[in-house]
């Protein structure tokens, strides 16, 4: 079925091979059906608000479709426009294309008075039952439930049910810090979510809501419901009661409407298109690195970089960037010049570094200024006040000089020249990588040098000063939409820690964003579909010590493989002098990295607790942590990823071949913060590497060629950088497996020859 439009009595209707789309050229009120998946919704409609109420569309003025060709692909686009009670007229776009799960509304207001007209918000989808508007989504509406996708890196990410109160930051520092500005507080009766959100019940259909440009305004969506009723939905560009101009328009962000198909895929949909919009610099591979932060802190001196840097070089692991974390400056702020650690600075640093074969990487706040710092000092007119004229306080920080943070504002052009000299005078030094911490300063509301630049486009333009200078940039407590193409990589999750939860911590938040490692872990889960999408993620750094750590062996291991099968950056953040022969024998174990994208299926409720790996030759590695205070058994079903034949089961942290195994693999008395790591590869006649203890791949990249030879033997290519000694089992064609223990350096190349015992490869 192609792509048909058809107009009559003042409705356009659009229908796909996927979806069927109605639109009432009056009221711009549009209907969207999905009738293979039972969704179903009708009523929607654009809106504004402003200090007075709301203003809807009454009257057609024109309306039209056309072809067109975008970053989204081919299709075509509905144009409408039509009257307001008010001089604003209402300018809809709705591109769709016949293979598209759903919708792309763009939605302008254009100011055709002589006054200038200040709105609160643009909402592009507006829906409500009281409007008469009718929404049916399949499956037990008690079990409704909405992805909270969060606002900044450090904020939590998780499926929440309609029928629980959603966590609310319990004082307004913690939700300065991790809430949006213009996000409301879940209640009751409400549920929200930053940018982009799934709305359904779990294994069943439902919709996607997600804004694909983050140009100007900052966004949310947010759901009232009443018990098992959805009463309405809102999709919100905030516009900070920003006047448009006579004779100008405000463009609201655009906006995605699609399905969310039952097995979750819809957030990656939504993050795949948003990423075309933006232009996100994917695909890309992370470089592993050390990073100073989790073993010094603000402590940090040069003499500890130095020494670790020696270490490392040593260790030979294949880890390429090398970063110097807080405490290197003598205030936030004061970004050149020293610390008592740093007598020398730290250009003499990037070249040790860089001698060294690693690319000098470095941490910068860079909205941030101590009230105690020079920059403050010298340029108070740099600072975002209140409206009382006073500097707003972006965060207060025990472990800085001074405690106290300001804002610097992103629209003052010398504040933005001062951040481009910075990131050049850094990139002059030889620095390659910045991590660039506490963004969401750069977005925070107040009184600008430039009144009307909103707060999205005023953060864009701050790291765009930065951009240019520097190769790699890596986000962190950044806020995740207007983020999107302008950093390599993001943090998604709040900061790991030597623990693995604080429930005092986490009390005085209100919410799950305090450090430790399963917070971290629950949003490195929850996040993993923006992968690749928008930015390669980072996870956090990996804690591997068995010194100054309170996390158990089995914690270390949990945390070691959601990062690893997460795909994203693998950083080590120990003192590498002091990771004994079982933590150093882990590390090579991770690296090199996967380079591979996890998927994690969407939970029954709560946060995902499971994730697969995929690799070209058909064989997975799958993952299932047991969140749990307790141990218990945990099972994965091959099936569940696509397996419906038997498989070859090695079991990773069980170093064991399982053999052939058809359906749910269950191991009984998984630990309490554990996990069950599966290799699963199908038993399809080809010569495959199975199984391997050399590193957690388990037989997934050790092979750089694996070969059956028609006389029935197989040669097997085994390629690891360093030291190397394990053991590995090779399946044949036949299916006949062989346990061969291997010692080698870099690479051995072996064949199996019809033996019938163990063979051992002697060291190269």
């Amino acid at each position: 079925m192609g792509l048909s439009v058809r107009r009559k009595d003042g409705v356009l209707r659009v229908e796909t091979s996927q979806l069927a789309l109605t639109l009432q050229l009056d009221t711009l009120a549009f209907g969207l059906s999905w009738p293979a998946h039972g969704v179903q919704m009708r009523g929607a409609r654009p809106r504004v608000l402003f200090d007075r109420g709301s203003l809807e569309a009454h009257a057609p003025v024109l309306d039209g479709h056309g072809d067109i060709r975008s970053r989204l692909g081919i299709g075509t686009r509905i144009h409408a426009r039509a009257r307001t009670h008010s001089p604003l007229d209402f300018i809809l776009e709705i591109d769709v294309g016949d293979d598209w799960p759903g919708i792309v509304i763009g939605l302008s207001i254009e100011n055709r008075g002589d006054r200038p007209q200040p709105l609160r918000t643009i909402e592009p989808f507006y829906f409500t039952r009281d409007g008469g508007g009718e929404l049916r989504l399949p499956g037990d509406p008690r079990d409704l439930r909405l992805f909270r996708l969060g606002y900044q890196s450090w904020s939590p990410a998780d499926y929440v049910p309609l029928s629980v109160r959603d966590a609310r930051p319990r004082n307004e520092r913690v939700q300065t810090v991790h809430w949006g500005p213009f996000t409301p507080l879940p209640a009751d009766d409400l549920h929200v979510s930053d940018f982009a959100t799934t709305i359904g019940t779990p294994h069943a259909s439902g919709l996607v809501l997600g804004f694909l440009t983050h140009l100007s305004w900052l966004t949310h969506i947010s759901v009232r419901h009443a018990g098992t009723r959805i009463d309405e939905i809102r999709s919100v560009c905030a516009t900070e009661d920003l006047a448009i101009a006579p004779r100008t328009r405000f463009e609201a962000e655009r906006l995605w409407v699609a399905l969310d198909p039952p097995d979750g895929s819809g957030m990656a949909g939504w993050a795949d298109r948003a990423g075309k919009e933006m232009q996100a610099p994917v695909p890309a591979r992370g470089q592993p690195g050390w990073c100073s932060w989790y073993q010094y802190f603000t402590d940090v001196t040069a003499e500890d970089v130095r020494r670790n840097l020696r270490d490392l070089r040593d260790l030979d692991t294949g880890i390429s960037t090398f970063q110097i974390d807080d405490g290197y400056q003598p205030a936030v702020g004061d970004w050149l010049e020293p610390s008592a650690g740093f007598p020398d600075g730290i250009a003499p640093l990037a070249a040790e570094i860089r001698r060294e074969g690693f690319k000098p990487g470095l941490w910068v706040a860079p909205f941030l200024a101590s009230r105690d710092s020079r920059l403050v000092e010298r340029h108070p007119d740099w600072l975002l006040r209140d409206a009382l004229g006073q500097a707003i306080v972006g965060v207060s920080n025990p472990a800085w000089p001074g405690r106290v943070c300001h804002v610097l504002d992103p629209t003052h052009p010398e504040a933005r020249d001062w951040l481009a000299e910075l990131a050049h005078a850094l990139a002059g030094m030889g620095f390659e990588m910045l991590k660039l911490d506490f963004l969401y300063a750069g977005a925070l509301p107040g009184r600008r040098h430039d009144p009307t630049v909103p707060s999205a486009r005023a953060y864009r333009a701050g790291l765009r000063s930065l951009r240019d200078a520097v190769p790699f940039l890596l986000g962190c407590g950044a806020p995740l939409g207007p983020s999107i193409g302008m950093v390599e990589a993001m943090r998604i999750g709040p900061d790991t820690a030597p623990y693995w939860h604080s429930k005092q911590s986490d009390r005085s938040f209100g919410i799950r964003a305090s450090p430790g490692v399963e917070n971290s872990l629950r949003n490195t889960l929850a996040r993993a579909a923006l992968h690749q999408r928008l930015w390669i993620n980072d996870p956090d750094c990996v804690l591997l010590r068995d010194t100054d750590t309170a996390l158990t062996e089995t914690e270390v291991c949990t945390l070691a493989a959601v990062n690893a099968l997460s795909g994203g950056l693998f950083t080590l953040s120990d003192e590498i002098a002091h990771l004994g022969p079982q933590r150093r024998a882990l590390l090579r174990r991770l690296l090199p990295t996967l380079d591979r994208s996890g998927e994690t299926p969407a939970p029954a409720e709560g946060t995902p607790d499971r994730m697969w790996c995929r690799f070209p030759d058909g064989s997975a590695l799958a993952l299932a942590v047991n969140f749990a205070r307790t141990a218990r058994a945990v099972s994965i079903d091959p099936s569940d990823l696509g397996f419906e034949d038997a498989v070859h089961i090695w079991d990773v942290w069980g170093q064991r071949d399982m053999g052939l195994r058809k359906g749910p693999v269950e191991i009984d008395g998984v630990p309490s913060h554990g996990s069950l790591l599966l290799r699963i590869s199908p038993a399809d006649g080809r010569a495959r590497l199975v199984g391997s203890t050399l590193h957690i791949g388990a037989g997934s990249i050790e092979a750089s060629r694996i070969k059956a030879h028609d006389d029935g033997t197989v040669s097997v290519k085994l390629a690891l950088p360093g030291q190397q000694r394990g053991r590995v089992a090779v399946l044949t064609p036949a299916g006949r497996a062989f346990g061969i223990h291997v010692s080698f350096s870099d690479e051995v190349e072996f064949g199996l020859e019809g033996v019938e015992e163990v063979i051992r490869i002697p060291d190269a």
